[in-house]
């Protein structure tokens, strides 16, 4: 009986090993989910990161490429090649950009700030893992103003959360977003969580909110005197839906001297451009969105 089900395991092994990668990550997912697990730990290049089970897209895309987001990865250790500064993590997830870089540059002052609890518990359990001290992290939003906001969440995109305001237009979705568990978090502008004197230089703001980035940096008007380098992500999509001020956040990136739109840490995806060419570009971009389309914007206040 015993070589039959040996038998039995060995046949569905060899099924599963014949299966594409994809597939077997939904089936380790599902299996995950079914008896209770919470969080997974997996290995690549950036470290061993610990992450929410449900998600499809953070911990897969960095099981295939052993990386995440490694162009923001590159170009924030280009920044710290000194080994002294400040980096400012607003959206910093499970930390799969700010522990590696805190890793490469240990000199380096680091701010976290996650409004979700589930990825704020992984963030605290990866910087322990990574033997890491004296990172500062704040489980709360980032936003204009102190308050408690709704926060919906993504039932399969641990990277997806977003700010849900008055101001959210739910017509047109593509990600059926208003059937979303919501609930309360505290937020917080920038300007009362990070200090305003004594930061080392250089000062980097690196932004991922998911269409909030206008109201994250109405809350950051004194901090933003003192960044050097900002970089953050650009969606038309996550901005209509949210209902930013797209003006208003223009306004902020026009307190920087050059920009561009990048993908890579090379001389070809980054070269930095006068803020009024790189804001021209936005607005054709932002008025011909089509939905799924970002980028990634690098701003700098001197040329690199």
């Amino acid at each position: 009986m015993r070589k039959i089900i040996l038998a039995i395991i060995g046949f569905f092994a060899d099924l599963l090993a014949l299966l594409p990668s994809f597939f077997k990550r939904e089936l380790f997912r599902m299996a995950a989910r079914s008896i209770g697990v919470k969080h997974a730990i997996f290995d690549g290049k950036q470290g061993v990161f610990e992450a929410p089970v449900y998600d499809r897209i953070i911990w897969p895309n960095y099981i295939v490429h052993g990386a995440f987001d490694a162009a923001t990865c590159d170009l924030l250790k280009h920044f710290f090649k000194s080994g002294s500064g400040t980096l400012i993590d607003v959206g910093a997830n499970v930390g799969m950009i700010c522990i590696p870089t805190k890793k490469h540059a240990p000199g380096i002052d680091v701010y976290a700030i996650e409004a979700d609890s589930d990825n704020f518990e992984c963030l605290r359990l990866n910087i322990f893992r990574a033997g890491i001290p004296g990172m500062v992290l704040f489980e709360r939003a980032a936003f204009r103003c102190e308050s408690v906001i709704e926060f919906e969440r993504s039932s399969d995109n641990s990277g997806d959360h977003r700010i849900r305001t008055k101001k959210t237009d739910q017509r047109g979705e593509l990600f059926d977003e208003s059937s979303r568990t919501a609930t309360q978090v505290q937020a917080s502008a920038l300007d009362s969580m990070i200090p305003l004197s004594g930061l080392k230089s250089p000062v980097i703001l690196k932004c991922d909110v998911q269409g909030a980035e206008a109201d994250v940096l109405a809350g950051a008007a004194k901090l933003l005197n003192l960044v050097d380098v900002m970089i953050i992500e650009f969606w038309p999509y996550g901005l209509k839906r949210f209902g930013a001020d797209f003006e208003e956040l223009l306004s902020f990136f026009s307190q920087f001297h050059y920009g561009a739109r990048f993908i890579s840490n090379d001389e070809v995806s980054i070269r930095l451009v006068p803020i009024h060419e790189l804001i021209g570009q936005l607005r054709e971009f932002y008025a011909n969105d089509t939905g799924i389309k970002h980028c990634d914007l690098v701003l700098s206040k001197k040329s690199f």
